[in-house]
């Protein structure tokens, strides 16, 4: 049976992939919260490197597909990059890749600011002190991981295994212009959802899971 693994993006958790996995028969599939999210917001906020560790770990020397939304694609493609053979094919939904040469100073210090935005206003609208908490580790996390980025943790264009974008058709941010420049260097064209934004595996879940196959059938 075909293997594949879910890795989400900020502010989210596992669970948020339920639907595309209904929409994925015959497939196994791996979801699981990145430390400082969902159910492993007590572990407190992870590096890109630790979840890079926490990935390798799960797929646990079997090899699978690997696709990640958002902020999670570093980390899918930091694992493949890791060790190549556990990952037959990686799949990038809207990943923003900031240290990548096109991306100018004033772009990553938006993005960063954006963070920080985001994380004020989601404080700001808690009103219990455990869901405040939770939030609040999660934001650090991603803020945590945004700077990991804009430090050129690896280099993402030396990837061997077969990488697959996409992004929303209704998107037009950093991660939606970086899906396309990601595939051609690569060689190739973003797969584009019609009608999604930046979230499509929760508005999209069917349209998500036909990308999830493409990544799949990329191996052949």
């Amino acid at each position: 049976m075909t293997r594949v693994v879910l890795v989400h993006g900020a502010i989210e958790r596992q669970r948020g992939f339920d639907e595309v996995v209904s929409n994925l028969p015959g497939v196994d599939v791996v979801t699981y919260d990145r430390q400082g999210h969902g159910g492993r917001w007590k572990e407190g906020p992870a590096s890109l490197e630790a979840d890079v560790d926490d990935l390798l770990a799960r797929l646990d020397g079997q090899s699978a597909t690997v696709v990640g939304h958002s902020l999670g694609g570093l980390v899918a493609l930091g694992a493949a990059l890791r060790q190549p053979q556990l990952c037959t094919s990686v799949g990038l939904y809207e990943t923003a890749i900031p240290w990548a040469d096109w991306w100018t100073d004033d772009e990553r210090a938006a993005m960063l600011a954006e963070v920080d935005r985001n994380a004020a206003a989601s404080a700001a609208r808690s009103t219990e002190a455990v869901d405040g908490a939770r939030i609040e580790v999660a934001w650090a996390s991603c803020r945590r991981q945004v700077l990991d980025a804009c430090n050129a943790p690896y280099r993402w264009q030396d990837a061997t295994v077969p990488v697959t974008t996409a992004r929303g058709g209704t998107s037009d941010g950093y991660s939606a212009r970086d899906a396309s420049l990601v595939a051609q260097h690569y060689g190739s064209e973003p797969s584009v959802l019609e009608g999604a934004g930046h979230r499509a595996h929760r508005s999209h879940p069917e349209a998500f899971a036909g990308f999830i196959a493409s990544c799949i059938s990329s191996t052949a």
